[in-house]
């Protein structure tokens, strides 16, 4: 196509210049035209162009620079057959002096009003070619029609010729029903602080998709505890033999040989015994969470925010007990099946600068749970009162593990969210949460409070599908679940190391002789009356072990 020129002229009308209509069409593909009007003229300029028939051509007005092409504005554009419109942007607003008017499209062609030009300013029209494979058809019209598409779909509607009405068809008459939220709740495992008071934790420590992650301070660091707006702190103290230990919220993270410095060349060291408040990095929490990005330290004394690379956790063996009070938890082989890494910058490649290989990964094995790996662990659900001028009430403290290449983790908890509908309901109605949480408390204790029982009531609506529960943690409406204790050996054991007193567990004992003695009005000792029995040890009295 070549630019073809109307009539041109001017008419006079008093002391005003209305200018007679220029007919413009647009350059061939790949090229671009300028349109002859003056920057001189003070009134707005009516052109007519042709609409684009080619369903594979676009051609746009834009206004630009006549001294270096910057300040590029769309003006209006035509593309596949349509008739031109307004471009979004700076032309799209209300009293912008633009208008299309495309009466004359029976004829394939509008007419445009444009404003009058500014010093070095001009309007030009740009043309471009673009044909579209059969699966770059696909995805689009799935892009616009899903909540978003999978490659074997995007090949499967590609494979059917395209065929788009048949698709909606499906859709309607033919595929099950799914919703977004649904899908979203399935999926979603976001990190998250204090994630009892939206939803559940994920795995605990030693449990199965248990995550862990190689960076010491997390973005969960970086955020305000939601009820108080408090944020945590960061605290650097040197200990002899051991090295320098970096601390949140007065929870180890990791050990360094070095001072550390504040990153970004500046080879400032870092005050000692001082709390810094632990902030995000220019507003996006999630680019700390990586080994060497940034992570913003508020200094309150200098009024300033320094920057710090984020360290690698690692805990040295010597470490005493006094700051690291429980066990690092045995993890299997990194990359192996049982302990793959995950979010990998491979996978998210707009992200790749922050999500670096082999720094997140997931417990993929059973093998550690029902062992005493993991006894004595700090509860991943009830944070430990904490008390120090803008910290949150609450802390959790960090649960390390390492992998037989020596390779140290922290564990990284995140949100969970269980499914609880009428068709497939929680198997105890979250009452085992209730038991985890109880404790919380709303107030200045603890900065949450109790997850309440899940389960409700029968009725018309739920009634086709209510389950009878026999779990143990299983909770109603109006009561919470009593923790139940085994009476195992382990468990008495236990009970009469922590009270003192002499429990023991009497079993496969014959009752069957042993009836209510009317003579004293007592059931025998072993009876099955309501009143109970109390024994006595007797020292050098022979047994037979006969009623």
């Amino acid at each position: 196509m070549k630019l073809v020129i109307g009539a041109v002229g001017a008419l006079l009308f008093g002391s005003s210049i209305i200018h007679a209509q220029t007919t413009y069409t647009c350059p061939t593909a790949g090229t671009s035209a300028s349109l002859s009007i003056d920057s001189s003229i003070t009134t707005p300029t009516t052109i007519r162009i042709p609409v684009i028939t080619n369903s594979n051509e676009l051609c746009i007005l834009l206004r630009h620079s006549t001294i270096d092409g910057s300040k590029r504005a769309h003006v209006a554009r035509s593309y596949s057959g349509r008739d031109w419109e307004q471009s979004a942007g700076l032309f799209a607003k209300v009293n912008s002096g633009v208008a299309v008017n495309c009466a004359n499209s029976a004829a394939g062609e509008c007419d445009i009003i444009l404003p009058p030009l500014g010093p070095d300013q001009a309007y030009i029209l740009e043309s471009y070619e673009h044909t579209l494979s059969a699966d770059e058809e696909a995805s689009r019209f799935l892009e616009q029609a899903t909540f978003g598409t999978k490659l074997n779909e995007v090949a499967a509607l590609s494979a059917s010729g395209n065929n788009f009405n048949q698709w909606v068809h499906n859709q309607i008459y033919n595929e099950q029903q799914s919703t977004l939220r649904k899908f979203y709740r399935q999926n979603t495992n976001p990190k998250f602080e204090f994630p009892y008071n939206t939803g559940a934790v994920s795995s605990k420590p030693c449990e199965m998709h248990s995550r862990w992650r190689r960076y010491a301070i997390s973005s969960r660091d970086c955020l305000q505890e939601r009820k108080t707006g408090r944020q945590k702190h960061l605290e650097i103290k040197s200990v002899s033999g051991v090295g320098y230990v970096w601390y949140v919220d007065d929870h180890v993270r990791t050990v360094t040989s070095s001072r550390p410095v504040y990153g970004w060349g500046n080879n400032l060291q870092l005050k000692l015994n001082y709390r810094y408040r632990v902030g995000s990095t220019n507003g996006h929490n999630w680019r700390s969470d990586c080994v060497g990005c940034a992570v913003g330290l508020w200094d309150a004394q200098a009024n300033k925010v320094y920057y710090v690379n984020n360290p690698a956790v690692s805990i040295p063996s010597n470490i005493p007990t006094s700051i690291l009070p429980w066990n690092i938890v045995p993890l299997p082989s990194l990359n192996s099946e049982s302990f793959p890494s995950i979010d990998n910058g491979e996978d998210w490649p707009v992200f790749e600068t922050w999500f670096h290989a082999n720094e997140n990964a997931l417990l993929n094995t059973t093998a550690l749970e029902g062992t005493n790996t993991c006894d004595g662990f700090p509860s991943v659900y009830i944070p430990l009162p904490y008390d120090k001028s803008g910290s949150p009430i609450g802390t959790f403290p960090t649960v390390f593990g390492r992998t037989p290449e020596g390779i140290d983790f922290a564990y990284d908890p995140h949100l969970a969210l269980h499914e609880n509908t009428v068709d497939n309901p929680l198997e105890d109605g979250g009452g085992q949460l209730c038991m985890e949480t109880d404790g919380l408390t709303p107030g200045q204790s603890t900065p949450g409070e109790q997850v309440a029982c899940q389960n409700v009531h029968r009725d018309f609506l739920n009634e086709e599908g209510c389950r009878l529960s026999y779990h143990t943690s299983t909770c109603n409406p109006e009561e919470l679940p009593m923790r139940v204790i085994e009476l195992s050996e382990e468990n008495v054991a236990g009970i009469r190391s922590l009270s003192g007193n002499d429990l023991y567990i009497t079993k496969d004992m014959d009752t069957s002789g042993l009836v209510f003695d009317a003579s004293t009005g007592k059931d025998a000792p072993c009876g099955s009356g309501e009143q109970s029995s109390r024994w006595m040890m007797v020292d050098d009295v022979t047994c037979d072990n006969t009623a």
